[in-house]
């Protein structure tokens, strides 16, 4: 029958003469349809028709004539058409290679709306590797954007334990991004365990602020070169590592900084490699190396550096400089530079504390000068940041999720509290407006009221204690409350208006002062 036909052509075909594709292992990765999809395309079917053509191959037989006509796109159709009691389809006739059916089923099979990400992501690795297209030919294809089809490609990175959690919904494609993202495996699974920890799943702002935090470093802190590609050669330079953000923008496009790190272990092996290099450098120069025990006695605490007031590392600031400036702007290049390994290989660059001492009698800094840490201005400007940031906390405060294990929440609420100093734990209190004596004892018997806390109440408390830490500006620094500040934009609160209040209220409250002062100067 399908001797005649001509190619290309567009026609009904009679369902009994197709036949399922024998390259659809190959190229769609759908091989069973969902029972109530194909119900409903049927009803469709029966009430409409089917409105896109398939699209067939002619097919021959051993003796090379021809028998069947082979279902190249549209198998879905297909099935459907036959649920729905029809005897022919519209077809476009196509003269094809199975290579060319592959690609074609690839290409349909990628543009499938209930199509797995992982499965997409499949797709479009067999089509760079198999079919030799490149990703600007593929989003041109398909019609998506170039970012989009390589951070799909990206997830192919995914380790074993957070493919499985993506597939059974435990994490979305936006997060199960960012966990691609992670070079390592075991990183992966740390990450994964901490966004998989809470009642319901992460959202993709919140999991981002902790693989940020958690799992990325800014190369602008780095001690070692980071142009230097001999340092780890294997590495190569930082500038033009694929796991630089800046390198990669399809990939990282959310971090406005391009100078990030997203290889912990990597920064980790050239900070290594950086501290024996100085050290080797040190030695050949015949300039002060301290290791082994008399190292450990100036790290009494591990990695925490104490010196014994022998030694200051280089970037200490100096409390009696009135400047407050670090140690190396003290001493200048003159002073001899020592350094000092900690147990883990980590090495502290540090100058004589006598030489620091004299480089201050030199400048003519007394013994005893106080340091100025910060002008009028400074301090004035702190106090109206602090005003400003308890009020925009009061309105972050009511937008704060109330639901968490209760058991679970105790324990966190108890730890935190304890973690956090004297001048942050009465602040909390107050918020609380827990009447407990003078501050002797208050922690003891602040935990008592916080055990007796409902789950709401201690979800809530956690949240206390991680905000109150950013409450009070300082003088020696500029900080800002970047967490406070986030989760005010989270919750659409206006942060402008919130700060001319508060501005407003403390030129107020200044006003009355002054009247004040000049009623009792009569």
């Amino acid at each position: 029958m399908h001797s005649e036909v001509a190619l290309s052509s567009s026609q009904q075909i009679d369902l009994d003469h197709l036949v399922p594709s024998s390259t659809n292992a190959q190229g769609n990765r759908r091989m069973r349809f969902k029972r109530e999809h194909l119900k409903d395309l049927a009803a469709s079917i029966k009430t409409h028709g089917v409105l896109q053509p398939i699209v067939v191959r002619p097919i021959t037989d051993e003796d090379g004539s021809q028998r069947k006509l082979e279902i190249v796109a549209g198998e879905r159709r297909f099935v459907a058409a036959k649920l729905a009691g029809e005897t022919t389809i519209p077809a476009l006739v196509r003269d094809m290679t199975d290579e060319q059916v592959i690609e074609v089923q690839l290409i349909e099979n990628l543009q499938r709306e209930d199509l797995h990400a992982l499965e997409e992501a499949e797709g479009y690795e067999e089509l760079t590797k198999t079919h030799g297209h490149t990703v600007d030919e593929i989003w041109q294809k398909i019609g998506k954007s170039r970012s989009y089809v390589y951070q799909r490609m990206k997830l192919l990175a995914l380790g074993k334990q957070a493919r499985k959690a993506f597939y059974e919904d435990k994490i979305n494609a936006s997060v199960a991004l960012l966990i691609a993202r992670i070079p390592s495996d075991a990183l992966q699974r740390e990450a994964l365990k901490y966004v998989t920890s809470f009642d319901e799943p992460l959202s993709f702002r919140r999991a981002a602020d902790y693989v940020q935090r958690t799992f990325m470093l800014r190369l602008a802190e780095a001690p070692f070169d980071i142009k230097d590609a001999q340092l780890v050669v294997l590495a190569g330079a930082c500038t033009t590592c694929p796991k630089r953000s800046g390198n990669e923008p399809d990939l990282f496009g959310d971090l406005k900084n391009a100078d990030v790190c997203t290889d912990p272990p990597c920064f980790e092996t050239k900070r290594k490699a950086h501290g024996a290099q100085l050290m080797q450098r040190a030695k050949e120069a015949g300039r002060p190396v301290i290791t082994g025990k008399e190292a450990k006695r100036l790290f009494p605490h591990g990695t925490q550096f104490d010196g014994n007031g022998e030694f200051v590392p280089l970037d200490r600031r100096i409390s009696r400089d009135p400047k407050w400036r670090e140690a190396k702007a003290i001493v200048g290049k003159q002073a001899e530079r020592v350094l000092i390994e900690n147990a883990t290989g980590d090495v502290v660059e540090c100058v004589r504390s006598a030489d620091v001492a004299e480089a201050l009698k030199q400048q003519g800094v007394p013994a005893n000068a106080p340091r100025d840490d910060g002008t009028a201005a400074r301090r004035k400007a702190a106090k109206l940041d602090t005003t400003f940031r308890h009020a925009l906390y009061e309105a972050v405060r009511p937008k704060l999720p109330r639901k968490l294990n209760r058991a679970r929440l105790a324990e966190i609420a108890v730890a935190f509290f304890r973690r956090t100093w004297h001048e942050a734990q009465t602040p909390i209190v107050r918020l609380w407006g827990w009447e407990l004596g003078d501050s002797y004892g208050l922690e003891g018997r602040a935990v008592k009221k916080i055990q007796a806390l409902s789950e709401a109440e201690l979800t809530l408390f956690v949240q206390d204690t991680l905000y109150v830490l950013e409450l009070k500006a300082a003088t020696w620094d500029d900080s800002k409350p970047d967490g406070l500040l986030a989760a005010a934009k989270r919750h659409k609160i206006n942060v402008a208006a919130i700060r001319r209040a508060a501005q407003a209220k403390k030129k107020k409250k200044t006003k009355r002062a002054k009247l004040k002062a000049k009623k009792g100067a009569r």
